[in-house]
């Protein structure tokens, strides 16, 4: 009996190796995971904010021009885009601007329907620490 025991030495090094690496791996993956979702988090985010700086830029814009359009479409700072207010870490909320009203004649009721588009950017760092900006449009 005492022989086999004897065979077996230094069974344990690779045993603790072996399980070491496989708790890294299960670490590591973890990790991973969570950094993965807390980005997808902060897009949502930055998405969310941007819709509402659209609808900001509706709001205190278009709203205000849409009484005086007499063309079929009138473009309100393009190209330019207005910061919005500031966050509690004194950060800009996003930016609108791209704002578009325009006239369409219904058929049906012989009315001039008035529609207003306008888009919204916000900012967000991706993976490597980049600042990207997202931008979407109401």
């Amino acid at each position: 009996m005492m022989n086999i025991f004897r065979r077996n030495q230094g069974a344990i090094a690779p045993l603790a190796v072996m399980f070491t690496m496989i708790s890294l791996i299960y670490t590591l993956s973890y990790l991973t995971k969570v950094v993965s979702q807390n980005r997808l988090k902060d897009f949502r985010y930055a998405k969310k904010k941007a819709l509402l700086m659209a609808e900001t830029g509706l709001n205190k814009v278009a709203l205000d021009e849409i009484a005086y359009v007499k063309q079929d479409t009138v473009l309100i700072g393009e190209n330019q885009r207005i910061e919005f207010s500031e966050d509690e870490n004194n950060a800009p909320l996003g930016k609108y601007g791209d704002m578009e009203i325009f006239i369409v004649n219904n058929d049906i009721s012989r009315r001039q329907n008035y529609y207003a588009m306008s888009v919204g950017y916000a900012d967000v760092k991706n993976v490597f620490g980049e600042i990207v900006e997202v931008k979407d449009t109401v």
